[in-house]
């Protein structure tokens, strides 16, 4: 995937000028000497997209293009030019479409614990295969992922649910009305993970899936096909083309709650070449 592809996610969650390709009339900046790695201009991370011969370009120093978030750039080793945000700040965004992008964090033992640049997550090597290698950390933290930043990528137990705690590879105990996630995060004794990701008493609300079933309906997007997101009750996407890039979307942080249902997609930020 190339990392042109993770910049068109981010102008989704961008409400300014975050990113930038040779956008109106297909005449950008020609590469010159930068080449597929790329280099930092000052707080930009720039390379080379080699499909067009031109510079595509992130300003991590305002990432959102509304001031809020604020990073700097770094050539990560192996990956190259990509936002480096300090500590306890913002580096999980997901478009409004819930498609997940995270930047890297400015200190190398820092990883991207809860949605935030945290100190002492420590370094991993960066997955290679469709998922991520998720196992539990010192500190409760469950690693989701290792970036292509060769940072982690993760939670707190406790920050989904007070009393969670990380075992066996995964947060357990997540109590009533927290979030939860099949394989992510489990709830506690008598509890199942509702409708809503959520969990609530074994039981509760059976009888009420399916109905509507065969129409689209849907309470989350646990209840849709892959592919598919649930919007105002019906599931969509399934045949929807890709977003072109832009910047017409509303910024959006990630939340706990949110990021449960990133761990498969926050792989998708490190780059592969033939």
């Amino acid at each position: 995937m190339q990392k042109l592809l993770l910049c068109c996610s981010l102008a989704m969650v961008a409400s300014g000028a975050a990113f930038a390709q040779g956008e109106g009339e297909g005449e950008g900046e020609a590469c010159g000497t930068v080449d597929e790695l790329g280099e930092c201009d000052g707080t930009d991370a720039i390379w080379c997209d080699t499909a067009s011969n031109t510079l595509a370009r992130v300003e991590c120093g305002d990432l959102l293009g509304d001031g809020t978030v604020a990073g700097g750039c770094e050539v990560f080793a192996g990956f190259g030019s990509w936002c480096a945000m300090p500590d306890g700040t913002a580096c999980a965004f997901s478009s409004q479409s819930g498609q997940a992008i995270t930047m890297g964090c400015a200190t190398d033992s820092s990883g991207c614990i809860d949605g935030v640049c945290t100190a002492g997550a420590g370094a991993c090597a960066p997955d290679t295969g469709e998922t991520g290698t998720q196992t539990c950390l010192a500190g409760n933290i469950l690693q989701l992922a290792c970036g292509a930043t060769s940072q982690v990528i993760g939670y707190t137990c406790a920050g989904i649910s007070a009393a969670s705690t990380c075992s066996g590879d995964v947060c357990t105990g997540v109590a009533s009305g927290d979030p939860c996630a099949d394989g992510v995060a489990e709830c506690g004794s008598g509890l199942t993970c509702g409708s809503e990701d959520t969990c609530v008493a074994e039981g509760e609300g059976e009888g009420e899936e399916g109905e509507g079933e065969g129409d689209g309906e849907c309470a989350s997007d646990r209840d849709c096909d892959d592919g598919e997101v649930c919007e105002d009750g019906e599931c969509v996407g399934g045949s929807e083309q890709a977003p072109l890039c832009n910047h017409s979307a509303a910024s959006a942080g990630v939340p706990a709650a949110g990021l449960l249902a990133l761990g498969g997609l926050l792989i998708g930020i490190r780059r592969r070449r033939a």
